[in-house]
């Protein structure tokens, strides 16, 4: 069983701004919750986070990431939950950024795709076929950009 971390800082002045920008439903700083999001199955020591933050949109984690940057708040991104090496677990407590939200584009038409040698894209994305697929939705500019054009 994972202990519970040590209580981390909240300030309630860095909660309501959070929750202006993302809405009250999708920024907290309650404990119970910020618990779930303190380990992974990995034997790193749990640490809370001061806070959890669940945009909707890619302009919502613009301002996030802006007034983090501002208020010199670290900044933890949290995306699949299926980590077991420790990597997202909050070292510095400070924000963590739930990105599990399919409203926000990741692999999406139009955007660019990264180049990548064929035996990685296979180990990624478990197959050719699925990166044939992500590339045929690609931006445009991603076969410009390829080229050094």
């Amino acid at each position: 069983m994972t202990e519970i971390p040590k209580e981390s800082k909240t300030d309630s002045r860095i909660t309501k701004r959070l929750c202006e920008i993302v809405g009250e439903k999708n920024a907290t700083d309650m404990k119970h919750i910020r618990y779930a999001y303190s380990y992974d199955l990995s034997f790193v020591k749990p640490k809370l986070p001061d806070y959890v933050v669940m945009p909707t949109s890619v302009e919502q984690v613009q301002g996030i990431m802006k007034f983090a940057n501002q208020e010199k708040i670290s900044v933890t991104p949290f995306t699949a939950g299926s980590n077991i090496g420790g990597l997202c677990i909050p070292e510095n407590g400070g924000i963590l950024l739930e990105m599990r939200n399919p409203t926000i584009p990741s692999l999406s038409p139009g955007f660019p795709m990264p180049s990548l040698p064929v035996p990685l894209q296979n180990t990624i994305f478990g197959g050719a076929g699925l990166w044939d697929r992500l590339q045929a939705q690609s931006h445009p500019m991603h076969s410009a950009t390829e080229s050094g054009a």
